[in-house]
């Protein structure tokens, strides 16, 4: 029987990431009470996507991993890397590169 092999995950970009919009959609819960008439309005206020900026350190077919801080040295050397986020691909309703 032949064992399919996985493919490997692609390495982080930490030496120059590409710096990206992106616009995802996050899950969000309420735990209030609700009558039926007021869960349209509910969804209509929260079901709007979240518009950030920030650096894509990988992406692969299943997520991208976002930075939103790099501090780096004066010749751009980073060393230290914040706000990260692993956002699920399906959660991604687009991506847009910024070119310097």
């Amino acid at each position: 029987m032949m064992t399919k092999k996985k493919k490997p995950k692609p390495k982080y970009n930490l030496t120059d990431p590409p710096q990206y919009e992106i616009w995802w959609m996050d899950a969000i819960a309420n735990a209030e009470w609700f009558r039926p008439n007021q869960i349209e309005e509910w969804v209509e206020d929260i079901a709007n996507p979240i518009k950030q900026v920030g650096y894509v350190l990988r992406k692969d077919n299943d997520c991208v991993v976002f930075a939103s801080r790099i501090h780096a040295d004066k010749d751009d050397n980073i060393f230290s890397i914040g706000g990260l986020q692993w956002i699920p691909k399906a959660w991604i309703v687009k991506m847009i590169e910024i070119k310097e």
